[in-house]
């Protein structure tokens, strides 16, 4: 008796074809939202790791009984220290005790590194800007007293940037110190630093009490 014969059977190359279109079509969609997923997942890290040190700088001020600033700097030529440990067009963050001895190698900031707080060099897609993106001067500063109430350091860093308690923008003194930083998407964190020295972050326009 003979067998059956099995015929194999495989896809047509219409049948590839179309599946190829669909696996096209889902790369197409799926990588754009990725990046953009990416980027603002980025930009809010690196903006909450920056708000969390500003807190230690603003314990490390009380515990030791020490005045700390916060120098911000983005764009190399207008940020101070640029001789060395700045990775230009990226944002830096120095913390100094303006009152201690310089090192033997200084940062070109006056005063002393604050022990345990290293210098930050945030990811290349955040940018230092006001509420609406533009562009700001740096450096920007936030100091803090031995007491970790909030300094006005505008005669320091005239680009610092505050707005009041009903969030308007204006120069400083003023109600809150803020830090604004982007992604390449034009999304919006901010940092406030509260009169107490109180740090707070979240998206643009919405943690201002």
């Amino acid at each position: 008796m003979l067998g059956r014969v099995k015929t194999a059977q495989g896809f047509s190359l219409m049948e590839i074809m179309v599946v190829v279109a669909i696996i096209g079509a889902l790369v197409a969609v799926g990588v754009p939202n990725y990046i953009t997923w990416n980027q603002k997942y980025q930009l809010k890290s690196e903006v909450g790791n920056l708000a969390g040190n500003l807190g230690r700088a603003r314990m490390m001020a009380i515990n030791q009984n020490i005045r700390v600033d916060v120098h911000v700097c983005y764009l190399q030529p207008a940020c101070p220290g640029t001789a060395v440990n700045v990775t230009p067009n990226r944002v830096t963050v120095f913390f100094i005790n303006p009152n201690g001895a310089p090192p033997a190698a200084p940062l070109g900031l006056p005063g002393a590194p604050v022990g345990g707080l290293a210098t930050i060099t945030m990811n290349p897609i955040v940018t230092l800007t006001n509420e609406v993106g533009a562009a700001v001067g740096a450096p920007q500063t936030v100091g803090f007293t031995p007491m970790g109430i909030w300094v006005d350091t505008t005669n320091i860093s005239p680009s610092n940037i505050c707005v009041s308690s009903t969030d308007v923008p204006g120069a400083c003194p003023s109600t809150r110190q803020v830090l604004n930083f982007q992604n390449p998407n034009a999304v919006n964190h901010r940092i406030v630093i509260l009169p107490t020295g109180k740090v707070a972050w979240c998206y643009t326009g919405n943690c201002v009490s």
